[in-house]
């Protein structure tokens, strides 16, 4: 029985939301990036994925004020530039996964950084979210 309960509990582990440190995220590949070039601005913008299995057959567009800038796998971020002023920040499902669209509004100025998470919990739920890590 104990057997039984570490293999469930390791199992479930893998399909968690987690949080990466920005740091730890894989900068998106060439290929994932749909806006080219990449908008311009003083505001910095990064959105990373969670690194748990979750979803791992779907990637995350990333869209900037309703225009796609790339798709995100697990553990992966993008990193764009946007112009001071107020900006909608979204992710959408890709793939065989729902096309579930999460969105939030922002207001950027003074050169900031603001950085947004992205993920599927253990219970399916679609996560978006602006993060300090």
């Amino acid at each position: 029985m104990r057997v039984f309960i570490l293999v469930a509990a390791l199992l479930l582990s893998g399909c968690a939301t987690q949080v990466i440190p920005t740091s730890q995220a894989r900068e998106v590949g060439a290929g994932a990036i749909i806006a080219k070039p990449l908008p311009d601005g003083s505001e910095t913008v990064i959105v990373k994925r969670g690194a748990s299995f979750a979803g791992g057959a779907c990637s995350d567009r990333v869209f900037a004020d309703g225009k796609p800038i790339a798709d995100l796998r697990p553990g992966e971020k993008v990193t764009f530039k946007l112009p001071a002023g107020r900006h909608i920040i979204g992710v959408a499902k890709q793939g065989i996964c729902p096309g579930q669209l999460r969105e939030i509004s922002v207001e950027m100025a003074g050169g900031q950084t603001r950085t947004f998470f992205v993920d599927v919990s253990v219970h399916a739920e679609f996560v978006f979210q602006e993060t300090a890590m």
